[in-house]
């Protein structure tokens, strides 16, 4: 089937926009994570109520410090976000690179507004699954 993308629709806009974002997320991840590497999600206290703006400042605080961490051990940190405000609670996804000095208790120190979540990535070097996840939470932001 032939596609006219002269006259396309909203919603095959939506459509063909939301798997390129996928795409190009899915070989982020395959070039620069590997196994080892975290999928992490930062979390609030339930009893905090921070706006939009806020998050997004705890969100630069907490990778500011972590980047600090990494570079007094000689490494970059790498990473990719991904925040959910659409949610009953907003929260952060994070991939980025896990490197044999850092610890994940010393993430969870740097990160004093709530929980840790870790997932580690697996060794397949195919993190397609992952990157439709994350473009799928991404795009409830633009609704």
């Amino acid at each position: 089937m032939k596609i006219d993308y002269r006259s396309k629709t909203p919603e095959l806009e939506m459509r063909v926009s939301g798997k390129t974002v996928e795409v190009k997320l899915a070989k982020l991840i395959n070039n620069n994570f590997k196994a080892g590497d975290a999928h992490i999600d930062l979390t609030y206290r339930r009893d905090q109520k921070l706006t939009k703006e806020e998050c997004k400042r705890e969100l630069k605080k907490f990778l500011d410090k972590t980047k600090e961490v990494y570079k007094r051990r000689g490494y970059e940190l790498k990473y990719i976000t991904v925040t959910e405000y659409k949610s009953r609670e907003i929260h952060h996804h994070l991939i980025i690179n896990m490197v044999n000095s850092i610890k994940a208790k010393e993430l969870n120190k740097i990160w004093e507004k709530g929980r840790i979540r870790f997932i580690c990535l697996d060794d397949t070097g195919q993190y397609g699954a992952l990157a439709h996840y994350l473009a799928k939470e991404g795009k409830k932001n633009d609704r």
